[in-house]
């Protein structure tokens, strides 16, 4: 009898110094993914940001991250793949005047997506089922009205592939693949895909006309545009194709029928939307940051490092050529240029 007291005695012991009920673990993964993406989150709004450095006072923001850890928890749930879909990385800025250094992708680019690469594996890490980001290029569906060919976005593209080639985790979706996808017989087929989408041009000229929040992006982009067809080259650009206000408004009214393009596409059950702008509505888009302290896009702008290894990107205009000199790295074949210290 004693001995079966202490056996039964030994049992309760042993069973409660067993770990926590997989449940348990199960059930904390969402507030560890949230923790992970809360420092690469975009806060303010980069844009105006990048338009004007003068605004640097503080902005706070609170933000509602429920509907983001439901959606996380389903994911878990249905024991799937954690999957991110992000619009961006279109094409270098044609200004090399006062923005970028050329129109390869450049240490600008590789920097920025080790930064997202570096997301990426520490999702991994507490995430079960796998995690990956799928980046579609945008480039296409806006370069006629930037005046850059379709070979250069193509040209931009291939570079990206090489930059990416040793992160695994990111997937890219370039002119070609999505061409090879919808049997396209040219990349200009892509924009008349998207542009059997709505609105219109003119039914998007009589929304501006009547939403206040379009009338603020627009008038934000404009001042982005300001900043990109400020060169030579620019200003014969807009001589030849302008005003900016008509540039400006077939940009958005394009970039919102690709949005619709994108949502039959991509099922947005199965994908976390990113944005790399900012997004107060997480139900909707998750603002995503490049890098850990600029407001300035990789395409927009070019890779400062300092002598001790902290970097961010600038505007090429606003670069002392008296402290940095411009040096540059092959990386995966690729040679990548960006402005350095002076030793």
């Amino acid at each position: 009898m004693k001995n079966c007291v202490c056996l039964k005695v030994s049992i309760i012991c042993l069973i409660s110094s067993l770990p926590a009920h997989p449940e348990s673990v199960v059930g904390r993964i969402p507030d560890q993914i949230l923790s992970i993406l809360k420092p690469f989150q975009i806060t303010q709004d980069i844009d105006k940001k990048s338009i004007s450095l003068l605004s640097r006072h503080s902005e706070l923001h609170s933000f509602d991250y429920k509907s983001l850890q439901e959606k996380i928890a389903k994911f878990l749930k249905d024991k799937k793949p954690l999957k991110f879909l992000l619009v961006g990385f279109p094409f270098k800025s044609a200004n090399t005047e006062k923005k970028v250094l050329g129109q390869s992708p450049d240490m600008a680019e590789r920097r920025s997506l080790q930064y997202l690469h570096g997301l990426i594996k520490s999702l991994k890490e507490v995430y079960p089922y796998g995690v990956e980001l799928v980046i579609f290029c945008d480039g296409i569906p806006f370069c006629e009205h930037l005046g850059i060919s379709a070979e250069t976005v193509k040209l931009y593209e291939q570079g990206l592939q090489k930059l990416v080639q040793d992160m695994p985790g990111i997937t890219l979706i370039t002119s070609d693949s999505l061409q090879e996808q919808l049997a396209l017989l040219s990349p200009g087929h892509i924009c008349d895909v998207i542009d059997k989408y709505a609105p219109s041009d003119e039914e998007f000229h009589e929304q501006l006309s009547a939403d206040s929040a379009l009338q603020d992006s627009y008038t934000n982009l404009l001042g982005r545009l300001e900043i990109e067809f400020d060169s030579i080259k620019g200003r014969e650009f807009l001589a030849k194709y302008g005003p900016l206000s008509k540039i400006t408004k077939a940009l958005m009214a394009r970039e919102m029928r690709m949005r619709r393009f994108i949502e039959s596409q991509f099922n947005a059950e199965e994908f976390i939307r990113l944005t790399v702008h900012y997004s107060k509505d997480l139900s909707k888009k998750f603002g995503i940051k490049f890098s850990p302290n600029s407001f300035v896009t990789p395409y927009h702008g070019v890779l400062v490092e300092e002598g001790d290894g902290n970097w961010f990107i600038r505007f090429r205009k606003d670069i002392d050529p008296q402290i940095f000199e411009e040096v540059s790295e092959v990386v995966n074949g690729l040679q990548c240029q960006y402005m350095r210290l002076k030793k």
